[in-house]
C-alpha cells in the first residue's frame, strides 16, 4: 500500500474526530495531494509544519501522541498559517485534557494518566510557532496548562514522578525525580519497546 493509500485510509478512520476544511473533504485531500505523499498531502510544501507534525508522531512511541488525533489536527491546520497551527493543536489539548478530567473522576487512573500526558504535549505543540511575537498571551496560557498537564500525569504513574527544585546558586531550578519500580509488577505505563530501548 503506498502512502497516499495509507494516508486516505488514516483520514477516513480518524477525520471524523474533527470538521473537514470547508473546500473538501480530508480523504479527497488525499486523493488530489499534487506530490502524491504524506506531507505534500498535509501542508503542501510548509516544510516546517511537516517537520514539526514528525515530531508529534514519534512522540506516540512514548505515550505523547496518538497518530490518530495528529492527523485530526493536521487536517484543520492551513500551511504556513501560525495561528491556525496554535488554534488547532490548542482544540485538541483542551479536548484530551477534559477527557483526562472526566477519567480521573470516574477513578480510570490510567486513562487520565494517558490523556494528560498527550495534552501537555499537544498544549507544547500549539505554542511553538508563537514565539515571534514572545509577548503573545497564548505562549503563557499553553505553557501554563502543559505543565499542569504533565504534573497530573506524573502524579499518577506508579511510581509517581515527582517535582523537584534543585537548589542552583541564588535560585533553584525546577526537575522532575523519576523512581525506579522496585515493586516487581509489569507496569502499565506507556513505554518505547525494549528491542528499541537505547543503552
Amino acid at each position: 500500500m503506498d502512502r497516499r493509500s495509507m494516508l486516505a485510509l488514516g483520514l477516513a478512520a480518524f477525520g471524523a474526530a474533527a470538521p473537514a476544511r470547508a473546500a473538501d473533504t480530508p480523504v479527497a485531500a488525499a486523493k488530489t495531494a499534487p506530490t502524491g505523499d504524506l506531507a505534500g498531502a498535509l501542508y503542501a510544501g510548509d516544510e516546517q509544519f511537516w517537520f514539526e507534525t514528525v515530531r508529534m508522531f514519534g512522540a506516540a512511541d512514548y505515550g505523547g501522541a496518538e497518530f490518530g488525533e495528529v492527523m485530526a489536527v493536521a487536517t484543520q491546520i492551513t500551511p504556513e498559517d501560525y495561528d491556525s497551527w496554535h488554534a488547532a493543536w490548542h482544540a485538541m489539548a483542551e479536548r484530551i485534557a477534559g477527557e483526562a478530567d472526566a477519567s480521573l473522576a470516574k477513578g480510570h487512573r490510567i486513562s487520565a494518566r494517558d490523556g494528560y500526558l498527550r495534552a501537555s504535549n499537544y498544549y507544547r505543540s500549539s505554542e511553538f510557532f508563537l514565539h515571534g511575537t514572545p509577548s503573545d498571551p497564548r505562549i503563557g496560557v499553553a505553557y501554563k496548562r502543559s505543565v499542569a498537564c504533565f504534573k497530573a500525569a506524573a502524579a499518577l504513574f506508579k511510581p509517581a514522578i515527582t517535582p523537584v527544585e534543585i537548589p542552583y546558586e541564588h535560585t533553584s531550578l525546577p526537575g522532575y525525580f523519576y523512581s525506579p519500580d522496585a515493586s516487581g509488577a509489569i507496569s502499565t505505563a506507556p513505554m518505547r519497546p525494549a528491542a528499541r530501548a537505547r543503552p
